[in-house]
């Protein structure tokens, strides 16, 4: 085997070994993670309507179905596919150009990428679009540069089928579409300009633009055609039926007295609709009853505004309001419903009965005003977050969850129970010679409490009132460096040790509290994680030197070239803005949702990109490299 790829391989499989054992999160979300996982678990089409059945789009949830067959742990399968997307893309960089030792070290970066290692512990469908965003851009470079006419065709049909892919794995299709159009567009333009001739335009539109825009069509198509034989509803899901759509611009169509960032339907603007829409009154029970629904108390919760629902919760809060209201017994009748709201809402607004205002799109808050001063601020705040200099911002990983979902998962995600936790350990006790102990918390360097599992335990051999204990934490929670114990005590009083790696196990040390009792306190065992979880510490810890240093040598590279008057940009600058438009186009959507909508600053969001920022310092690098001579006589 040559070099290249057997080191490829054994990096893959240091990767695997690092992350052996690791699980998927077992947690009861069930617009996300438990949504998929239950869809898998029917196939998507084999159970019952209702209103979760066909709010997300069905590509991850039959990848987990498909893995689901075969044995392995979803955690696995997503960890292989990426280190395969993975050794595509930075093969394919060796068409621009790139060595055998670059390529090494860039699919080393991309590999080993800090937010991997625990984004990929969530069955979120955003995990596997990073992958198929990774083998998109490798199978790009494959068709712009191909080795021969079948290689072409054979590449020009797999990123079809990857766009397709994505288009149906996430709601965010627009990125996609905006990126054929763009591509379309280079293509013109460079025939206008007659770097490329008429033939090669046809071949690269056709493989390009063409190509995919069919294969999105035709999955398109026997994704609703599915859901419409199944359940009545011929779209690919319940977000983009044209009734459901409708209701939700009317809504927002509702000019309020006071627009509010984040709330592009106020609760103002839903008293006026139910005045004016029976259809929607129905509704009013359970979106601003008595009793505060969910999405009140979340947006309440986490944003301050009282009786107010954010858009990030506007659109479920929504279905489940229509499906409280028994309008969602099937398909059919939802969207009749949904119909009925939009038709009385436009009337209104149509003879004046209701303020209104234009909606451009149906989830972009209309009142521009209110949040396009905050679009810059956002837009750099994500694009910081691109590099993993701090740690990744993650979905909550809940101590408990029901039996029920827990089963689901370990069935569905195949979960090995044997697999040994990633987390600190700790036994000993406590006792308060002026009361008594209560509970063990472990605190972060700032002092706030960390998740935790803590369980009392008798200590007979230390005394009556001694508490005795166990407790573990998730290593990414809080460092050993850092971290102390806070022994909480009656009357509201508590005491914090030195951090923990600095306490010894078997000596009792002596603490003192608020109202000068002396607390003593000890460290009988101390568990760390498995040796993997240090060797992930290192990595993430000295990733982003590494990364700065491989960029700056790209830009030195990059200036040489330059200066001897050796830059050649093309297909190389093709693939470098193909990508930064990737980027950019992703980073403007989440900027606004984050501007407008809800906070987008979830590592998750931007974890398709992030990944490529190592193939983006690797690409100048090629710039002064041109294909030989055999190569060009053997492409299209």
């Amino acid at each position: 085997m040559p070099a290249v790829p057997a080191l490829f391989v054994l990096l893959g499989l240091i990767k695997l070994g690092l992350v052996s054992n690791h699980e998927i999160i077992a947690v009861f979300r069930p617009h996300d993670e438990y949504w998929n996982i239950l869809a898998a678990k029917s196939w998507v089409w084999a159970r019952p309507y209702d209103q979760w059945t066909l709010i997300q789009l069905p590509v991850y949830a039959l990848f987990i179905a498909v893995v689901g067959t075969t044995g392995i742990p979803l955690r696995v399968s997503i960890e292989v596919d990426y280190i395969v997307c993975s050794a595509v893309l930075i093969s394919s960089l060796g068409r621009l150009g790139l060595p055998g030792p670059l390529r090494v070290v860039t699919f080393a970066l991309l590999l080993f990428h800090p937010y991997t290692f625990e984004l990929f512990d969530y069955a979120l469908s955003e995990m596997l679009f990073t992958c198929q965003m990774v083998l998109l851009v490798g199978l790009f470079i494959c068709v712009i540069a191909p080795k021969d006419k079948p290689d072409f065709r054979r590449n020009a049909m797999l990123f079809a089928l990857t766009v397709a892919l994505m288009w149906y794995c996430r709601k965010e299709s627009v990125l996609i579409a905006g990126l054929l159009g763009l591509i379309a567009c280079v293509i013109f333009v460079g025939w206008l300009l007659k770097r490329i001739n008429r033939a090669d335009s046809v071949r690269f539109g056709l493989a390009l633009v063409v190509g995919p825009v069919a294969s999105v069509i035709t999955i398109g198509l026997l994704i609703s055609t599915a859901n419409g034989i199944r359940y009545g509803l011929w779209h690919t899901n319940e977000l983009v039926a044209p009734s459901y759509v409708r209701a939700l611009s009317k809504l927002e169509a509702i000019r309020p007295e006071n627009p509010i960032r984040f709330i592009p339907v106020t609760r103002d603007a839903r008293q006026k609709a139910y005045a004016v829409s029976p259809a929607f009154h129905e509704l009013a029970p359970f979106l601003d009853g008595e009793g505060e629904n969910w999405a009140a108390r979340y947006t309440r919760e986490t944003m301050g505004l009282k009786g107010e629902i954010a858009a990030g919760w506007f659109y479920w809060a929504l279905i489940e309001a229509a499906a409280a209201a028994g309008h969602y017994k099937s398909a059919p009748e939802a969207q009749r419903f949904f119909g009925q709201i939009a038709d009385e809402i436009d009337a209104a607004l149509k003879d004046g009965q209701l303020p209104s205002r234009t909606v451009i799109l149906p989830y972009v808050d209309p009142a521009f005003s209110v949040w396009l001063p905050h679009l810059p601020r956002s837009f750099l705040t994500l694009a910081r977050h691109l590099f993993p200099y701090g740690p990744p911002f993650l979905p909550d990983r809940p101590a408990e969850v029901p039996n029920e979902v827990r089963a689901n998962f370990d069935s569905i995600a195949n979960r090995r129970t044997g697999g040994k936790p990633a987390s600190y350990f700790a036994q000993g006790w406590a006792l308060d010679t002026a009361g008594k102990a209560l509970a063990i918390h472990v605190v972060d360097r700032n002092g706030q409490t960390v998740q935790s599992a803590f369980e009392p335990v008798a200590r007979p051999d230390v005394g009556a009132h001694a508490l005795g204990f166990r407790i573990d934490w998730a290593k990414n929670l809080a460092s050993l460096d850092f971290a102390r114990f806070k022994v909480l005590l009656e009357g509201d009083r508590f005491v914090l040790t030195n951090p923990i790696s600095t306490i010894s196990r078997g000596q009792v040390i002596k603490l003192s509290a608020d109202n000068g009792a002396e607390v003593f306190f000890a460290l009988d065992r101390l568990e760390r994680p498995p040796i993997q979880e240090d060797i992930i510490h290192f990595i993430v810890k000295w990733y982003p030197a590494a990364l700065a240093a491989f960029t700056a040598i790209s830009v030195i590279y990059v200036f040489l070239i330059a200066m001897r008057g050796g830059l050649l940009l093309a297909p190389q600058i093709i693939v470098f803005g193909y990508i930064v438009a990737l980027m950019l186009s992703r980073l403007l959507f989440f900027a606004i949702l984050d501007a407008s909508s809800w906070s987008a600053l979830q590592t998750r969001y931007l974890l398709p990109i992030a990944v490529l920022m190592p193939v983006v310092a690797a690409i100048p690098l090629t710039f002064g490299h041109r294909r030989r001579e055999k190569e060009s006589a053997n492409s299209i």
